[in-house]
């Protein structure tokens, strides 16, 4: 499984350069995970074979552009001051816009979201009150899932000039997974007293 998911996650940034931050922070859920565990062997493997994927990420990347200096070079004329790039000057913008976005574009979604975010945080004991068993494995996926759509926000609120709806594309994915689990426990909420 973590050779899948290192090539996985290595063919990613060959494709968009948003699949480094995707699988950046996957990896560090998961090496989180192994070291709560302390699964020494399997966090070794992963971080070699990682490595190596990284490698080849890099040699691939640098050779379909002609080298390190191109690819640099291509990264900062993307990435430049707004004053220097009219398509900077268009994903420019105050922090809140990308969160005012998610809501406009998916107001129910982006909701359900939220309240799954909450059930990821709240302790098993409140949990259990409001009679909400989530078996482990499907606190681990709300909890992996939470993890990716916040960090992938907090990361392009951070980015400068990043303030496109269309990098937002990363976190629909796991977005819209919690907002299923929200509505699950909102269902199971509702008819808890039902037979």
């Amino acid at each position: 499984n973590y050779l899948i998911f290192i090539a996985a996650g290595s063919f990613f940034p060959l494709v968009k350069e948003l699949g480094i931050l995707v699988y950046g922070w996957c990896v560090l859920y998961v090496v989180v995970l192994l070291l709560r565990r302390r699964a020494w062997r399997p966090l070794a493997g992963l971080v070699v074979c990682g490595l190596a994927g990284a490698a080849l990420t890099y040699v691939c990347l640098t050779s379909g552009t002609g080298g390190l200096q191109p690819l640099l070079e291509s990264w900062q004329h993307q990435h430049a001051d707004q004053q220097y790039s009219p398509y900077a000057a268009l994903q420019a913008g105050p922090w809140y816009w990308l969160i005012a976005g998610l809501s406009i574009l998916s107001p129910v979604n982006a909701a359900l979201s939220i309240f799954a975010l909450g059930l990821a945080l709240l302790p098993e004991r409140y949990r259990e009150r409001w009679l909400l068993p989530f078996r482990p494995l499907d606190l681990s996926w709300l909890r992996l899932f939470s993890w990716m759509s916040a960090m992938l926000v907090i990361t392009l609120l951070v980015l400068p000039n990043s303030q496109s709806l269309r990098y937002l594309a990363a976190v629909y994915g796991s977005m819209y997974l919690m907002g299923g689990f929200g509505l699950w426990a909102l269902w199971r909420m509702a008819t808890r007293h039902m037979p």
